[in-house]
Formats: structure tokens, sequence, C-alpha cells
């Protein structure tokens, strides 16, 4: 049985297969089609930075040493790598490239003020935000772009468009685009504006997610509803 911190807040995972890539998620389409598909977010409005572009995609960095990049990230090395690839595509594009918004991963040690002054003083259409909150960036985002990270899940939620560059379980047809190399990506890049995600399918997916993968409340501050459901949800799996 795998435990780790919940994919929507104030919840925790519990998984009898692995966790990230290797859970236990199923990555067909067509088994969602039997689910529940009710499923609803309230909006939490956010006020925009003036700083942020009128229209861009959102790429949030993750920590390199990270078993999410080590083991699940086939053709991108590190966050360095990364922008090199986006640096192509600016170059392929041009005028059709759009507006890109990476952020820095807060736990990560590497030194990125070299990567931030090289690419914010190009004034080109690649930006390196290092302040606004995550939840900003996603929210007023026209769509999100990760190699595998939790940021991938949030974007699900507050139904933006999501690209994956990398292995992920939420990497499902029609719920989220896929690039697996720099042509790709450059498809992806070009494409998306154009491209809507599967609602119904969506609203499945949360809706598993919430029902079967996790359980409320924090295993680091356990109260007496969260033990008693992650016993239910524990007896469940060997019944």
């Amino acid at each position: 049985m795998y435990i780790e911190r919940g994919l929507f807040p104030g919840t925790t995972t519990l998984d009898p297969q692995g966790i990230n890539y290797l859970n236990s998620v199923p990555r067909e389409p067509a088994y969602y089609k039997t689910h529940c598909k009710e499923f609803s977010v309230t909006p939490c409005p956010v006020s925009r930075p003036d700083k942020l572009p009128d229209s861009y995609i959102f790429v949030p960095f993750q920590v390199n040493t990270d078993s999410q990049i080590v083991l699940f990230s086939p053709w991108l090395k590190n966050m360095f790598d990364m922008v090199k690839h986006f640096e192509q595509a600016e170059k392929t594009l041009g005028d059709k490239m759009p507006h890109v918004v990476f952020k820095p991963h807060p736990a990560c040690e590497q030194d990125y003020s070299d990567l931030i002054e090289k690419i914010n003083s190009r004034k080109g259409k690649l930006h390196i935000e290092t302040d606004t909150p995550t939840p900003v960036l996603i929210g007023h985002a026209d769509a999100v772009c990760t190699i595998n990270s939790s940021v991938g899940m949030e974007a699900i939620l507050m139904n933006k468009k999501l690209i994956i560059l990398g292995q992920a379980f939420y990497g499902i047809e029609g719920l989220t685009l896929k690039a697996k190399g720099q042509q790709g990506l450059e498809n992806a890049l070009r494409n998306v504006a154009d491209w809507q995600p599967d609602q119904a399918l969506r609203n499945a997916f949360l809706t598993h997610i919430r029902d079967e993968h996790i359980v409320p409340g924090s295993w680091q501050n356990p109260d007496d509803h969260h033990l008693d459901s992650m016993a239910s949800r524990i007896l469940s799996f060997i019944r």
C-alpha cells in the first residue's frame, strides 16, 4: 500500500500499486465512460498581475533530482534542457509561438539566476516569473504545460488545457495533449489554442480520483474522520 500527499488540497493519496506514473489510475478513456460524470469546482477568482502577458502558457519547473524527472522524463534531462527546447520552438514557430511563462520550483536548490537574466533580458516570447503564486499563474493561463508535475492535476481541476512532456498518470488521450519530442512540442504549442479537452472525460476522471484514489484529510494532521476513511479504503482493497 502506498501513501502520499493527496492530489487535491486537504487529501491523502492511498494506492495499492504505486505513486505518480506507477499508480493504479486507469489510462484508457473508455474506462471512464462507465463512471459518474458529476464533478464541479467553485471558481476562486484571483486578480491578474499586470506584468503577465495577455495570453500565455504556464510551464512550472520541477526538481531536477526528483524521481519524476529521473525516471519519468524520457527526453528532457532537466529544466535547463527543457528551456532550450522551448527556445528552439520559438525559433521554429516565429510569430505562431505563444508566450510562455516559466516558474522555478520553490523546493529546488538549483541556481537559475543566469538563466532568468538571459531569458527575461531578451524580451521575447519566453519569460521566467519568480514571485507570482502558482495558482495565479495557472488561473490566468490559456494552457499549462508540464513534464509530469502535480501542477498538471491542478490545471485539470481548474479546467485548463494541458500539454504533457513526460510520463504522467493523467496523460490520457482526450484529456491532455502529449509532446514526446521537439516536433511534438512545437505541434502542441502551435495547435493548443484550437484544441479542447473532452469535458465528459475530464469530469469522469476527476470523479474517479475523488472517489477511488484519494481520502479526505491529511496524513500529517489526521483526525478521526481521516483515520476512519483510511481504514475503510484499505479494507475495500483487500476484500
